[in-house]
């Protein structure tokens, strides 16, 4: 039995949640019963119950909605230990290029993209290319007269290099998938994980319970969508989970 607690949890994607094969439910039960392991942090801004502990040579797979903000944030703290780990570039779970909902969203999020953001400012370094961005040009044309073959491509080019069994980063694969999630990302990342695998042993999603506040800061912070302070605040709610988990 699942905690109804744990299902109610997780956020639900719309389009995914519309159609009963593709509920949150019915994802989680399919990943747990494929021996997959999900870890929830329902609250950032609480005091943390036990740490994320990872080992040496886990794959570690950062994903929020855009890719842009959380996701980068959570790579770029993870890039002392990029030397122990296989960290993965952030991937654009909901309004990037993989259909996951038989369409590419990418045009949800691209104007936002040219907001001011105090990224660079605030961790020294610039942010990484996201997963698959590599491909922009081609999958364009894909974007702008989309045919089920074009569409499928992109979603297999995903389920390959991301998703399924044998991803891997430049050559090298993990012991252990680890998904690091955020808010809505979780349930598109229980749907294609439920896709592309038929075990799920040796991985695991970690559930982080946050909306986009670097974007939209509290407003306490009394500061602007991705600035040096936004950024500032949501790292350490983040790091205060990430202290000394790598054995």
């Amino acid at each position: 039995m699942l905690k109804e607690e744990i299902i109610e949890r997780v956020f639900v994607e719309e389009d995914l949640e519309a159609n009963p094969g593709t509920s949150r439910e019915l994802c989680l039960k399919e990943f747990l019963s494929k021996g997959g392991a999900l870890h929830y942090i329902f609250d950032l801004n609480s005091v943390p119950e036990r740490l994320i502990q990872l080992n040496r040579e886990d794959a570690i797979y950062p994903v929020c909605s855009g890719g842009f903000c959380r996701s980068q944030a959570l790579w770029a703290l993870l890039q002392p230990l990029a030397h122990q780990i296989i960290l993965f570039p952030p991937h654009a779970a909901r309004v990037g290029w993989d259909p996951y909902n038989g369409k590419i969203n990418r045009y949800k999020n691209m104007l936002m993209e040219d907001m001011p953001d105090a990224f660079g400012e605030y961790f020294g370094i610039d942010k990484e290319v996201r997963f698959g961005f590599e491909n922009t040009s081609e999958w364009d044309f894909i974007d702008k007269a989309p045919t089920n073959e074009g569409l499928n491509s992109i979603s297999e080019f995903y389920t390959t290099h991301y998703f399924g069994p044998e991803s891997s980063w430049q050559g090298r694969r993990g012991k252990k998938r680890v998904y690091m999630t955020f808010s809505k990302n979780t349930h598109i990342v229980l749907y294609r994980l439920n896709q592309t695998n038929s075990s799920l042993k040796d991985v695991e999603i970690i559930a982080i319970n946050s909306d986009d506040i670097i974007t939209s800061p509290p407003i306490e912070l009394r500061t602007t969508p991705r600035s040096f302070k936004a950024y500032e605040h949501f790292a350490n709610l983040l790091r205060r989970y990430l202290q000394f988990w790598v054995q």
